[in-house]
């Protein structure tokens, strides 16, 4: 059995090397430097797009485990764009996962597998419309603290195999 390897996408705009402390059910996994472009941050999108972010940080879980877990992001410099969190299996490198998390608000689904999200302890609840679903995008700043759950869904059951 293989564990799940979950990625966080972020990206850093500062003349020097955005710097953060990130906590996974309150152990750390990253201080220090993350992936960062010596430029102003572009205009925020309110979703992700492919071209948004690169892979910052990992932490990783039991093939099994579906729940959830708490995640925290204290930005000490700069500006950071946090983006799309995807998961992969150790022993199945190329199959790529979203943390998908479908919720429902009137008639649209959408996924985002942030929930519980607050920045500097202050609650955020980004208002979704029909054109957009996916995961929101975080703009943060230097001395922002960012915190959320974490929602680890089970893996899709595999392709119906076809009948011969």
């Amino acid at each position: 059995m293989a564990d799940k390897i979950i990625t966080q996408r972020a990206q850093g705009y500062s003349n020097q090397p955005v710097t953060v402390t990130v906590q996974i059910d309150g152990a750390t996994i990253l201080q220090g430097a993350v992936p960062t472009q010596d430029t102003l941050p572009p205009a925020l999108p309110d979703f992700w797009t492919p071209e948004l972010g690169v892979d910052a940080w990992s932490w990783t879980v039991n093939e099994t485990f579906e729940g959830t877990q708490t995640m925290t992001v204290s930005v000490n410099n700069g500006e950071l764009y946090l983006c799309d969190s995807f998961y992969v299996l150790q022993d199945q490198p190329g199959n790529v996962y979203p943390l998908d998390f479908g919720q429902t608000q009137g008639n649209l689904t959408f996924s985002d597998p942030f929930t519980a999200v607050t920045v500097n302890g202050v609650a955020q609840n980004p208002v979704r419309d029909a054109e957009h679903a996916g995961q929101w995008v975080w703009q943060l700043s230097a001395g922002d603290e960012f915190a959320c759950t974490v929602n680890i869904l089970p893996l899709p059951a595999p392709p119906a195999t076809p009948p011969e």
